[in-house]
């Protein structure tokens, strides 16, 4: 958390899909405020590789709770499969959520999910990717928030250099001017980068 240990509340939104809103207010009655829906699932991973166990509420090169509003309908995500079958799980539905995530909750609610699976053989997907027509993004977890942008920064550099053919230097230079990397939550036990490239900017 970004200050001492705060109260526990909870706030109530109501769901207006006709105006695509969230709506909710202050606890007593001064302030209301609606939030523009933008569903996405805050959950969504496969098992840890090395026989490792973690707590849903943990973030990693295997996915789980990214927090990711990226990983919403019409984004392909891709996960490296780490045991027999995967274990993809996937859950805890966010009807909004601003970047940052800084208090440990989403706009969060039930939601009916489709997901289509496909498995892709023989390619290695050493941390998240997601990607769609127009862009390509990689997330990054971890602890410090610098290595979290260290791990999204290294993969979007290694992604560029194999589309292009460029030179680490010549990619390096060409990420840092042309990428985005907004940072998605600093609330679960590893932090969570997004860095994101428009792939018409590819030379």
């Amino acid at each position: 958390m970004l200050a001492p240990d705060l109260p526990e509340m909870s706030w109530r939104y109501d769901v207006d899909t006709a105006k695509n809103v969230a709506s909710s207010s202050s606890p007593d009655g001064k302030h209301r405020w609606s939030v523009p829906l933008a569903p996405f699932l805050g959950c969504l991973g496969v098992a840890p590789s090395m026989s490792e166990v973690r707590s849903t509420i943990v973030p990693g090169p295997f996915g789980g709770n990214m927090d990711c509003p990226e990983v919403r309908a019409g984004n392909t995500v891709f996960l490296g499969v780490n045991v027999p079958g995967a274990l993809l799980s996937f859950g805890d539905g966010h009807y909004a959520m601003g970047e940052g995530e800084i208090m440990g909750a989403a706009i969060e609610g039930a939601m009916n999910v489709e997901v289509y699976v496909e498995l892709i053989k023989g390619q290695a997907t050493p941390v998240p990717r997601i990607e769609n027509a127009g862009e390509i993004m990689f997330v990054g977890s971890g602890r410090p928030l610098e290595d979290a942008a260290r791990v999204a920064f290294k993969a979007m550099v290694g992604w560029v250099r194999a589309h292009t053919g460029m030179t680490e230097m010549d990619a390096y230079q060409f990420v840092s001017q042309t990428s985005r990397a907004p940072i998605i939550q600093l609330v679960d036990p590893e932090y969570t980068v997004l860095v994101k490239l428009s792939k018409a900017l590819l030379p």
